[in-house]
């Protein structure tokens, strides 16, 4: 990683997420939508399952249907609510921020285009255009959409479960305090250093990758191809190890988020008991409180998918931000083509940002290519070949000589 990309990730710079932040403001509205459905759609499944516990439980009882009518509409229409949510959500979260990958890309590459002293190499750019982009757009789909989504649908679930029982919802309050903030913080800890090797190991394969295959003549004319070979095969060992480790404490965190989630239903379920709430209601916040503390486990992988996209960003944030100054001229180019894309007269045109690149890359002047000697032309097959020019037949010359 690059002195200007550790500076960017520390405290000598500018934080990535809020350059790519202040990117996404032409874009604002369109993600606050995305998040309030997010939020709608995860509080529509809590509430689906509190209220087919409740039915569960009460028809049991074999009660009057008129009771359970209310009911059994509103689980049918939860669960329709749920599927419809969950698509506009994502159509509309989507669609902002495809918009803003499109100008993030156009404005990375209008960057490595225009450094003439120290160019890129080639696989190094093809990184940083590809995934090194994309870690934007996972930062707001998975990051911090969820993350706003679930932070508001707890809060919710605690004010619901105080409306039951003051002391149930202390107890839920803990359990998704801990689950949404000290676990998200452990497992930030725990993956952030073997996560900031992954972008640029990435980059690096892909150049060895690129070198291997267009500079294979050269290779192996200087006999280097077995030690371009080892020096990759080591990159790609080394990649494979940090992934493992990585899984393997996703693993361990994704296990503890479990056990905290069973642990808060049943302090829910014994607090609630002893202030004497109906076995009913008991039975809706421990279904509520498992539900609640799973969606709360939602920034637990949001913190760790924002730790291993950290360094992509600060690659990307390294080339929308080239000077000290604030954000650059680059990030005014995108933000000028982002308010061009996001005007009513240029609605669904989101591509034509890489139209003026295209335009300039093509006024540019050619390099000359050194003449090539044009290679003869084969005999045809039905065609005697042609002789020399100064030649005699050899049939014309016995001839001559015999008469």
């Amino acid at each position: 990683m690059s002195e200007r990309s550790e500076r960017i990730i520390g405290f000598g710079g500018p934080l990535p997420e809020l350059i790519v932040l202040r990117l996404a403001r032409p874009y604002l509205k369109r993600l606050v939508g995305a998040g309030l459905l997010a939020a709608a759609t995860e509080f529509a499944g809590l509430a689906l399952m509190a209220t087919a516990t409740w039915l569960l439980m009460t028809a049991a009882g074999q009660p009057p249907l008129d009771r359970l009518t209310v009911a059994i509409v509103a689980v049918r229409a939860l669960a329709v609510s749920r599927g419809v949510l969950r698509y506009t959500e994502r159509l509309a979260g989507h669609d902002a921020v495809l918009r803003l990958v499109t100008d993030v890309r156009a404005g990375v590459f209008d960057t490595l285009a225009s450094r003439r002293g120290n160019p890129p190499r080639s696989g190094d750019a093809l990184s940083r255009l590809v995934s090194d982009v994309e870690a934007v757009q996972d930062l707001l789909l998975r990051v911090v959409v969820p993350a706003a989504a679930a932070g508001l649908v707890s809060v919710l679930a605690v004010g619901l479960a105080a409306l039951v029982s003051p002391p149930a919802a202390l107890a839920l309050a803990a359990g998704l305090l801990v689950a949404a903030v000290v676990l998200p913080a452990l497992a930030t800890v725990l993956t952030r250093r073997a996560a900031a090797e992954v972008a640029p190991l990435r980059g690096a394969l892909a150049t060895d990758a690129i070198d291997l295959t267009h500079g294979a003549a050269d290779l192996a004319a200087f006999g280097a191809t077995s030690d371009a070979l080892a020096a990759a095969g080591r990159r790609a060992r080394r990649l494979a190890r940090l992934e493992r480790r990585l899984a393997a404490l996703g693993f361990a965190v994704d296990a503890a988020g479990v056990l905290v989630a069973g642990l808060t239903a049943g302090a829910v379920v014994y607090v609630a008991l002893g202030a004497g709430v109906d076995g009913v209601l008991v039975g809706v916040l421990a279904v509520g409180t498992l539900a609640a503390v799973e969606i709360a486990l939602a920034l637990v992988g949001a913190a760790r998918q924002w730790t291993g996209l950290r360094s992509g960003l600060a690659r990307v944030a390294h080339l929308l931000a080239p000077d000290d100054a604030g954000l650059g001229t680059a990030r005014t180019s995108v933000d000028q083509r982002a308010a061009d894309t996001a005007s009513p007269r240029h609605a669904g045109t989101a591509g034509r940002s890489i139209d003026g690149l295209a335009e300039r890359a093509l006024r540019r002047p050619a390099r000359a290519r050194p003449a090539l000697p044009r290679p003869p032309r084969p005999p045809r097959p039905d065609r005697p070949a042609r002789r020399p020019v100064g030649t005699r037949c050899t049939r014309h010359r016995r001839s001559g000589s015999t008469g």
